[in-house]
């Protein structure tokens, strides 16, 4: 019987621990909503948030690098139209892109409640994704191939990590 006291109060212990690390998660991150151009989302902490334009905002992750001292690791979210546009709109914007590369471009639609969140890739990696809703359509620029060849693996796997987080977050509002 004191084998299974033990027990339950280890698992207690460890569930605890738990709970303190997703606080500290959450406790990290702040929310950034902006009603004229429909958008909010979570971000951390440390992070910058600019709007240069009325349709614009940049994230930034305030990386420095003296090697490489104009890297900056950012994604950008734009709105492009204030309608939903059509996958069709989205395949005609791309296409070029395929064109030129001589790639083939698949498309992967997630629905994500009040707006659709398109997904391009290429054999090049990922395009932008594309956010539609009735509020509008956004581009999304993401942690692309350029920051791979400047990172090391994991800094590019933890910034990626953390701006997959932010677009996972956003809501259209």
């Amino acid at each position: 019987m004191k084998k299974y006291y033990i027990l339950i109060l280890i698992s207690f212990i460890i569930f605890i621990s738990a709970c303190k690390v997703q606080e500290t998660l959450q406790g990290n991150k702040q929310k950034y909503e902006n009603k004229d151009l429909g958008i909010a989302f979570e971000y951390p902490q440390n992070f910058k948030i600019y709007q240069s334009d009325k349709n614009t905002i940049s994230i930034d992750s305030g990386y420095e690098d003296t090697e490489h001292p104009l890297l900056q690791i950012s994604i950008g979210i734009k709105k492009f139209s204030p309608n939903k546009e059509s996958l069709e709109k989205i395949k005609s914007m791309t296409q070029p892109f395929a064109d030129w590369t001589k790639s083939e471009l698949t498309y992967n639609i997630q629905n994500k409640g009040n707006y659709d969140i398109v997904i391009v890739e290429s054999s090049f990696g990922y395009l932008p994704y594309y956010i539609l809703s009735d509020r509008g359509s956004f581009v999304v620029d993401h942690p692309g191939p350029i920051w791979k060849e400047q990172l090391t693996e994991s800094l590019y796997s933890d910034y990626k990590m953390k701006f997959d987080a932010i677009i996972e977050s956003i809501k259209i509002i």
